[in-house]
């Protein structure tokens, strides 16, 4: 028997709004009913359908009133006591199935890692909010509102990533390579995330000065005190670290906060800012040379750093708990 195709039969006729009435209550009562199943359920779309659909879409997001509409619909729908419902919700069935939270996340890994995912979806993004700029504000808007009414949301979440990322050493590494290669700054030792760090890297790439202090670029997470860093440089030959600043005002608080937990552990480092970059050779080469030859660095094991004391894990477990 052949299906009635009911898109052909509205074609380039206006559909009367009793008729739409009519049919949707229809069908909601069939589905309530256990009765109604889409055609198309569990049939993958063609290609063709889905370029149709595609520019469907984008022709009828590019009208404003359109746009404003669903907006409406949107506000008027998720009122605050439905918005924390659904976030109680999703909760609870994360805290109920951990094993399903577990899969998700090493999908999302896997999918990060073997495909290029996420730069289709930062083009889509950027795309969205060149089109729509209204959206980026409100964006904005709602996430400064959401930490304002839940002040210990954020601290949540950064103790979260702290713990991933401290029973994971490699994703760390990973997550940073992956910011340092969106900035473009290649350099002979890899990608690194600024011109400075690209001007020292360039110079400890030269042959001669490679030979003597062996540098490798960001090879290890340190776990301090207070501090997690991951050091700019270590130079293999002389035992020594390097952090590179920047010169704006965030760069001097790590500065401060970094060299004082390095002082605390009796670590040896020098650190280059932008103004000491004019001469590398007085700066950074006299530097190290003079530090690997002292009984700090001769006495420094970056291992006995590179994995987090039990007590702190257990401490940060307790601190998630707890804001949870």
């Amino acid at each position: 028997m052949k299906r009635f195709d009911i898109g052909k039969f509205w074609k380039n006729k206006k559909q009367p709004l009793k008729t739409k009435r009519k049919r949707s209550e229809k069908i909601k009562q069939l589905f309530l009913g256990g009765k109604w199943k889409p055609w198309n359920i569990r049939q993958p779309l063609t290609k063709q359908h889905k370029q149709k659909l595609q520019a469907s879409n984008i022709l009828k997001w590019k009208s404003p009133a359109l746009r404003k509409l669903m907006s409406q619909i949107k506000r008027a729908y998720w009122t605050r006591a439905r918005e924390e419902e659904q976030s109680l919700r999703i909760k609870k069935f994360w805290h109920e199935n951990p094993e399903k939270l577990k899969s998700m996340r090493q999908k999302i890994i896997r999918k990060y890692k073997t495909s290029n995912w996420e730069n289709d979806i930062g083009k889509a993004v950027r795309e969205y909010y060149r089109l729509n700029p209204e959206s980026r504000m409100m964006m904005r808007k709602k996430q400064k509102e959401l930490y304002k009414n839940h002040p210990t949301m954020r601290r949540e979440r950064q103790a979260a990533a702290d713990l991933y990322y401290a029973t994971h050493p490699d994703e760390r590494r990973h997550f940073f390579g992956y910011k340092a290669k969106k900035t473009r700054y290649k350099t002979v030792l890899g990608y690194v995330k600024s011109r400075i760090e690209k001007a020292v890297l360039d110079y400890l790439s030269k042959p001669e000065i490679y030979r003597l202090l062996l540098p490798e670029y960001e090879p290890f997470t340190l776990y301090l005190d207070r501090t997690k860093p991951i050091p700019d440089v270590y130079l293999r030959k002389l035992n020594i670290i390097i952090e590179i600043y920047g010169g704006h005002p965030g760069a001097w608080q790590r500065k401060v906060k970094k060299n004082r937990d390095y002082r605390k552990e009796k670590i040896p480092v020098i650190s280059i800012t932008p103004s000491e970059t004019w001469n590398l050779d007085r700066y950074l080469l006299r530097e190290a040379i003079r530090l690997g030859k002292t009984p700090l660095a001769k006495n420094f094991k970056p291992e006995k750093f590179m994995k987090p004391k039990p007590e702190w894990l257990e401490k940060l477990k307790a601190e998630i708990k707890k804001l949870r």
